[in-house]
């Protein structure tokens, strides 16, 4: 079983989605950083991460005109409140 997700980059202003394999499970609208062939590239998730297996992915990555092995998502950006807005979300959140 591969997990893989389906993202766009944040610099592509197209319409293209691309497939990449993922270590960990993602959800739509998270930001990543993925590996591509140009360097590393911010994307934005477009569907949650699945597990496939080998006929699936096959599958995916001829419809995506993709090629293996795929390229992988190396990070995952968190959101950390700092200065001014750490006290306002420390109120909201009582």
């Amino acid at each position: 079983m591969t997990n893989v997700v389906l993202v766009r980059p944040e610099a592509d202003y197209g319409f293209g989605n691309y497939l990449f394999e993922t270590p960990v499970d993602l959800k739509k609208g998270q930001r990543v950083r993925v590996k591509t062939r140009r360097g590393e590239s911010d994307a934005i998730v477009m569907h949650d991460s699945a597990k496939v297996d080998e006929n699936a992915l096959a599958m995916m990555v001829t419809a995506c005109h993709a090629s293996l092995p795929l390229a992988p998502v190396i990070g995952v950006y968190s959101f950390i409140p700092v200065g001014r807005g750490v006290k306002m979300c420390e109120e909201a959140a009582k």
